[in-house]
């Protein structure tokens, strides 16, 4: 059970990658994220 919940994290990590939202905060992706709360919050999250 514990594994598979690993894998499905795991899974999770590399579509968010994949589809090129950045997880380290770098300063290019702290300004898409600002004009990203304006439009819409609940979306970016």
């Amino acid at each position: 059970m514990e594994r598979n919940m690993k894998a499905r994290s795991e899974k999770h990590r590399k579509d968010r990658k994949k589809h090129g939202r950045p997880l380290k905060k770098s300063p290019r992706a702290l300004k898409k994220r600002r004009r990203a709360l304006k439009s819409n919050t609940a979306g970016f999250f």
